[in-house]
């Protein structure tokens, strides 16, 4: 249950949707052709989070042990903080370059 998995230290948790589309634009661009940012209607988004979540940790090189911090559970994926801290991190500094290339656009 959701209590149990906050109780085990899991502290943020979101539907697989929800996840796949806050993290998504972390992805560099080529790294797996099924991770793209308008999945297909009806695409599984538990699979696809599976594939995000690889990707994120290879990026987030200081995770140990994925299983001990991230769980799947029906239809939520449970991490823990240390971890979500790290993927908001990538998210961030994903954000910033981004914002740092729309600067860059405009000035020309």
């Amino acid at each position: 249950s959701s209590v149990k998995m906050r109780q085990d230290g899991f502290a943020f948790k979101a539907s697989f949707t929800e996840f796949y589309e806050r993290f998504i634009i972390v992805i560099p661009t080529g790294y797996d052709p099924s991770l793209v940012l308008m999945p297909k209607p009806g695409s599984n988004y538990k699979e696809l989070c599976k594939l995000l979540l690889k990707s994120l940790q290879d990026q987030a090189l200081t995770l140990k042990d994925p299983e001990d911090t991230i769980q799947f559970g029906d239809s939520c994926v449970f991490i823990k903080h240390k971890t979500i801290q790290a993927f908001e991190v990538l998210r961030k500094d994903k954000l910033m370059d981004m914002d740092r290339a729309a600067v860059l656009l405009q000035a020309t």
